[in-house]
């Protein structure tokens, strides 16, 4: 809706150089600036243009993937169903080499057995991790196992397929929070 000069509140009823406005009402601007042709000292419309006023994005929003003109703060871009909800490097003495995303903590139980704990839950244990063991001159196996909503566990196996191994790993994990 296009804002005419009536619809700036009545007791406006004449600017100064000094006060110079931008009224904005919906989705429109109205542009006021100094009259050369009454000596500059009073303001008025100029130009009536029509604009989208970003509205800031909701959790829902960023989930839904919704379409429109919104303001996605950075606490709320995570939220995306196509953005990691967590990702870490784990050394191979099984500790987590900075800087991580989403990482509470690592347990590590045993060779080559370790869990991750999330910071922030999944809301079910319907999401996608990946993993892969690097850097190794032998050829390695990651395996989740026994997936939380809070945490998931990983075991990396050696070459033989016979024995777990301690090696550094890289997991990102993707899902609804």
């Amino acid at each position: 809706m296009p804002i005419s000069v009536s619809t700036i509140p009545s007791q406006v009823t004449q600017f100064t150089a000094a006060e110079a406005i931008t009224a904005v009402e919906g989705e429109a601007t109205l542009v006021l600036q100094a009259d050369p042709t009454v000596g500059g000292s009073t303001l008025s419309a100029i130009a009536i243009a029509a604009v989208t006023l970003p509205v800031e994005a909701t959790k829902a929003n960023m989930e839904a993937e919704t379409a429109g003109y919104l303001l996605v703060p950075p606490d709320l871009a995570r939220h995306s169903p196509g953005m990691a909800k967590a990702w870490v490097h784990i050394t191979a003495a099984g500790t987590i080499s900075a800087p991580d995303y989403n990482v509470a903590s690592i347990t590590d139980t045993g060779l080559g057995n370790r869990s991750i704990v999330w910071d922030t839950d999944f809301s079910s244990v319907i999401y996608s991790c990946v993993t892969t063991a690097w850097p190794s001159a032998n050829d390695m196996l990651v395996k989740h196992d026994s997936a939380a909503v809070g945490s998931i566990r990983l075991l990396v196996i050696a070459e033989s397929w016979a024995s777990n191994a301690d090696e550094p790993t890289t997991t990102v994990a993707h899902g609804d929070q």
